[in-house]
C-alpha cells in the first residue's frame, strides 16, 4: 500500500512539474561590473591634473575603494584609491589592486604609487604606500 502512494506520489509531481517552465535571465553577469569599472578607473585617471580638487575628482569618479587620510606640520593629506587591477579572485580589493592618488590640503598631488611615494618622501613621510 505504502509502494503504490509513493509511486503515485512520483509521479504526480513528476506530470506537475514537468509542465513547470524555468526562465533564466542569461543577461545577468556575476563578475560584472569590476572589470567595467577597472576600466572606467583607468580611464578616468588618464584625465586627471595635478591640482583638481578631492571633490571633484569623488564626483567624476565615485568613491573610492580605500581611503586613507592623516595630518602632519599643519597639512591635511588624503589617500584616495581606486581598483585598476585585478590581483586576486578573493572577493577583497587589496593595495596592490588601486592606483593612489595623493591629496595635500584638498587638491590632487600626485598619483600612482610611484609619484604618491616621491611625493611623500619629498615632504619628510619615511612610510610609502604599497
Amino acid at each position: 500500500m505504502y509502494k503504490k502512494i509513493s509511486l503515485l506520489a512520483l509521479v504526480s509531481s513528476a506530470l506537475l512539474l514537468g509542465g513547470c517552465v524555468i526562465h533564466v535571465d542569461d543577461s545577468y553577469d556575476d563578475e560584472p561590473n569590476w572589470r567595467e569599472q577597472q576600466r572606467d578607473n583607468q580611464a578616468q585617471i588618464q584625465l586627471l591634473e595635478l591640482g583638481t580638487s578631492v571633490q571633484e575628482v569623488r564626483e567624476r569618479m565615485g568613491p573610492a575603494d580605500v581611503t586613507e587620510a592623516f595630518q602632519a606640520d599643519g597639512r591635511d593629506y588624503r589617500i584616495l584609491r581606486y581598483r585598476t587591477q585585478h590581483r586576486h579572485a578573493d572577493g577583497e580589493t587589496t593595495p596592490d589592486e588601486t592606483t593612489p592618488l595623493l591629496f595635500e590640503n584638498g587638491r590632487l598631488v600626485g598619483w600612482g604609487t610611484i609619484a604618491v611615494n616621491r611625493t611623500l618622501r619629498e615632504r619628510g613621510f619615511d612610510e610609502v604606500v604599497d
